[in-house]
């Protein structure tokens, strides 16, 4: 497991790069409260709330999220986490809700950059970069369709549905 996470140079892509690179570690640790608490501060790292919400977030919690690339470097590394059956499934289920989150940033960076812009070009990139990178996953997401476990199916579903409505150029 995350064979290429030492290939990344962590702590040139932003402040506190070298604690995500950890936290991916300690969040398949046979300690729980370890486990769980890593599961979290990655959530919180890759998509925290409001950031991605197009109607109640803001302009600078945006900003703040996609400020560096780091976001866009974990995405495999949660994908694989997900995918990852020795993990708790509650841990499984709150991290593929990450990733629908982080697919979300592609909808605010319409709302809160403006596109004459010169400077929020760089946000625009990273949340169009951000949702490719999540949509490499859907074949984890789609093989959770049939997992015994409602909460891997249904958060599997939502993030099909955000993913495939992109095909068909509709928004959410």
């Amino acid at each position: 497991m995350f064979e290429k996470i030492d290939q990344i140079d962590w702590d040139s892509l932003g402040l506190g790069g070298s604690r995500v690179k950890r936290l991916f570690r300690e969040a398949t640790s046979s300690d729980l409260d370890t486990s769980r608490r890593a599961v979290g501060e990655i959530g919180g790292r890759l998509a925290n709330w409001p950031a991605f919400d197009d109607q109640l977030g803001t302009v600078d919690a945006f900003k703040f999220a996609l400020q560096d690339d780091i976001p866009l470097h974990m995405v495999p590394f949660v994908i694989e986490l997900v995918s990852n059956i020795s993990l708790p499934i509650e841990y499984r289920s709150h991290l593929l809700e990450d990733l629908h989150n982080a697919a979300c940033f592609v909808y605010a960076s319409k709302v809160y950059t403006n596109p004459i812009k010169p400077d929020d070009e760089i946000y625009r990139t990273r949340a169009q970069t951000i949702r490719d990178a999540v949509n490499v996953g859907i074949p984890v997401y789609e093989a959770l369709l049939n997992h015994e476990s409602a909460s891997l199916r249904e958060g599997a579903h939502d993030i099909l549905r955000i993913l495939q409505k992109d095909i068909g150029n509709s928004s959410p």
